[in-house]
């Protein structure tokens, strides 16, 4: 099964509390949401996950290389332009 995660957005509404880092790479607790949302998907047996970036992608690929250190297999979609 496949999953896709949809975060291009920009996240502008929390620009003042952190604007160097896009939204989805903001700790929660003690990892980054998107980790959150990764490792629900892999409990539910959800391997092939697409995830669509624009805002600071370098920064998310870097982060969350190629999925192996979750167990799964991620790919990016990258927006150009929203």
């Amino acid at each position: 099964m496949k999953a896709m995660i949809l975060s291009a957005g920009k996240g502008t509404r929390i620009t003042s509390v952190r604007n160097d880092i896009p939204k989805i790479l903001i700790p929660l607790l003690d990892k980054p949401m998107i980790w959150w949302n990764i490792e629900l998907l892999k409990k539910y047996n959800i391997n092939d996950i697409a995830i669509n970036t624009h805002h600071m992608f370098s920064l998310v690929k870097e982060q969350l290389g190629s999925g192996e250190k979750f167990g799964v297999k991620l790919n990016y979609s990258y927006e150009k332009e929203l």
